[in-house]
């Protein structure tokens, strides 16, 4: 699932990569003196869970008796990961089942920029088979535990480039790749060089948006405009921002800025602001992180065509 284009004079690939979907376990239940718990809630919540573990079994043996399948130990016993494959071939996707400190996990990963167009369609086809009420029930009830979105610039120069924007996310580099936000946070932007990761020849700059949010209905991502992950996020040429940096009579600001970000190097909020302006207007001409967006939703709309019906 990605979609190349042509933005400037460079190739830019659209796509949707690791993506992980959960089914929320039942929330346990909390009263008070004033707003007692009652009997038909408790009851309520106990047929949830028995009906949650009843769906984790029946995934788990339509697994086992039907797929080509390897299961992997996680640190805790009580969890394993299932990785499907399809009947030709390659993965299919990864259910996550058992327990977490008590914890009901249902957890579907998928990656769709690996998938033929082929195995896309008979992925749904599956999906299908392993829920009580179909693949509707996982596109209604589930919520995104993990998402990630990316931007390939091909031929562009990582040493050349710098991501930044205006929130008060911190900016960190680990191994070769730059974090706007802490790596577990509910959105986290990345840049690294995508054709080192992968050992071949030639340049290939990655900007990642990754997003983590269990608050987040899967539908809702998929339906509605709620965000758009790339936010604020620019990506400039340093030599633009060495420019910008002598506009404001501080050229040391930039090294400050290529290791700290805009937030942790200039402290002043209106001086921050005048600087964030120049960036935006210097950001290199292939960044377009609204035409980027609108083609990841055009993606995740694949989701929604593929929901024939609803929920029961």
């Amino acid at each position: 699932m990605k979609v190349e284009m042509v933005v400037g004079d460079v190739n830019v690939e659209v796509g949707l990569d690791r993506l992980v979907l959960a089914l929320p376990y039942p929330k346990k239940l909390k009263g008070d003196l004033l707003n007692p718990v009652t009997v038909n809630q408790i009851a309520q919540y106990e047929f949830e869970k028995a009906e949650f573990v009843s769906a984790m079994h029946y995934i788990k043996n339509m697994v086992v008796d039907n797929f080509k399948h390897h299961v992997i130990n996680t640190k805790n016993k009580d969890l394993k990961r299932y990785h499907v494959f399809f009947n030709g071939g390659g993965l299919m996707c990864i259910f996550t089942l058992g327990f977490c400190f008590g914890t009901g996990v249902i957890n579907l990963e998928l990656n769709p920029s690996k998938l033929s167009p082929k195995q896309f369609s008979e992925l749904f086809s599956w999906l299908d088979l392993f829920f009580n009420h179909g693949y509707p029930e996982l596109y209604s009830k589930t919520v995104v535990s993990h998402a990630e979105f990316y931007v390939d610039a091909v031929g562009e120069d990582l040493s050349n480039l710098l991501m930044v924007d205006d929130s008060r996310r911190a900016t960190t580099n680990y191994k070769g790749t730059t974090y706007l936000g802490r790596r577990g946070a509910s959105n986290v932007t990345t840049m690294y060089d995508k054709a080192q990761e992968q050992e071949v020849e030639g340049k290939l700059v990655r900007i990642e948006a990754r997003i983590n949010r269990n608050d987040i209905r899967f539908q809702d991502l998929v339906e509605h405009y709620l965000f758009n992950p790339f936010g604020n996020v620019l990506v400039v040429d340093i030599n633009q921002l060495q420019s910008a940096a002598d506009e404001f009579n501080n050229p040391q600001i930039a090294n400050h800025i290529k290791e700290l970000g805009l937030v942790g190097s200039v402290k002043n909020k209106h001086a921050r602001k005048k600087m964030f302006a120049v960036l935006q207007e210097n950001t290199v001409p292939w960044w377009q992180p609204e035409l980027f967006w609108e083609s990841h939703r055009e993606m995740l709309m694949m989701f929604k065509m593929n929901c024939v019906g609803s929920v029961v």
